[in-house]
């Protein structure tokens, strides 16, 4: 990526930062100086950006749960502090609230496993994020020594150049990186993002739209006006009870289930939703239904929904099938009802065991 260009500042050196990285903490370190830079933060206590770190991983690791590799401890993080019942936490907890907790917890408890796990963090990447500064200073040294050199060279009153100094348990922006930082932001959010998404592909490869899961679904997102509209009209055209496929109960006021949680597809294509009633939907939550029960009483209701959506002409509508079967409508509406279902069974088969890989509640069985 090409940076806007400065008249004092090596930018090449912002450039390189992750170059070599193992694991997610440079690209959420920096994802929490510049939300530090956003709110206009020149000084930050590096328990704060630390804490900014647990707390942007909180979604994809929780929600989405999107694996950011072996030796990544920022999940771990988060599995913990979820675990601490004094906290109580939940995993759409708000991250203003999530952030005032956690923050609290580790003031009042400096000994707990997880406030000395998190300030462990101090150790590597506040040192390491800024080594293509003292990239000559440091050249041929040992592994061990880097830290203590690093942070001897960028002590506020230094005359060394950096991105930040550090004062004690605080860093101190530069004030020309600090102004370059705030005038460039979204070119830097999106760099760093950028950077993050390449990192977070190459360990989930069978992930869908991980772009969408690196931060909290937004009310647009979870939209299902234009679903519910279609089910409606299915429904209405039929002129006869519906039964739930969990539960068998007749279908009055319901809820659009996603077969395949939302969580791991992140989309609302008809191919995955079917009407169910609401305390069902509840029960079911982000779970994978045990496809030997579920599958084929769910394919049936596709099948039908098809073909009574492309009665009533809502041919825009059914697009959503052709990503799922890799042909035309009218391919699809000349298959029998069973090559409907192994085809769909194609498709759902393998995500609801990717799903289930990455730590999804699999065999999932409605219980009254």
């Amino acid at each position: 990526m090409q940076f806007p260009n400065h008249q004092k500042l090596d930018i090449q050196k912002l450039s390189t930062v992750f170059n070599n990285t193992s694991t997610s903490y440079k690209f959420y370190w920096f994802y929490s100086l510049l939300k530090a830079i956003e709110q206009n933060k020149s000084t930050i206590e590096m328990k704060d950006l630390f804490i900014q770190m647990v707390v942007n991983v909180w979604y994809p690791n929780h929600y989405f749960k999107i694996n950011f590799g072996v030796q990544d401890k920022l999940g771990k993080l988060a599995n913990e502090a979820l675990e601490i019942e004094e906290l109580n936490l939940q995993i759409d907890t708000k991250a203003t609230v999530l952030t005032q907790k956690l923050s609290d917890f580790i003031d009042k408890n400096p000994k707990h496993s997880f406030s000395k796990n998190l300030l462990k963090i101090s150790d590597y990447v506040p040192f390491r994020f800024i080594r293509p500064w003292f990239v000559n200073e440091v050249k041929g040294m040992k592994d061990g020594k880097l830290n203590r050199i690093i942070k001897a060279l960028a002590t506020v009153g230094t005359f060394h150049e950096s991105l930040y100094y550090f004062d004690n348990d605080r860093l101190v922006f530069n004030e020309d990186w600090f102004n370059y930082l705030q005038k460039h932001l979204k070119i830097m959010q999106d760099f760093c993002l950028w950077n993050l998404l390449k990192y977070l592909q190459k360990r989930n490869p069978n992930v869908p739209n991980i772009a969408a899961k690196l931060f909290p679904p937004s009310s647009k997102d979870r939209s299902l006006t234009a679903q519910h509209k279609f089910w409606k009209n299915i429904i209405k055209y039929q002129n006869q009870s519906i039964q739930c496929i969990y539960s068998n109960q007749i279908i009055k006021d319901y809820a659009l289930d996603h077969f395949i949680p939302w969580s791991f597809v992140t989309h609302n294509q008809l191919w995955n939703l079917i009407p169910i009633p609401q305390s069902v939907n509840s029960k079911k939550s982000n779970n994978l239904p045990k496809l030997d029960l579920y599958f084929e009483p769910f394919a049936d209701l596709q099948y039908q929904a098809f073909h009574i959506g492309l009665q009533l002409n809502m041919t825009k509508k059914l697009e959503d099938y052709l990503d799922i079967f890799n042909t035309d409508l009218h391919q699809i509406q000349q298959l029998s009802k069973k090559d409907f279902r192994t085809k769909l069974r194609q498709q759902i088969e393998p995500l609801s065991q990717i799903a289930a890989n990455m730590g999804f509640t699999q065999h999932w069985i409605y219980q009254p």
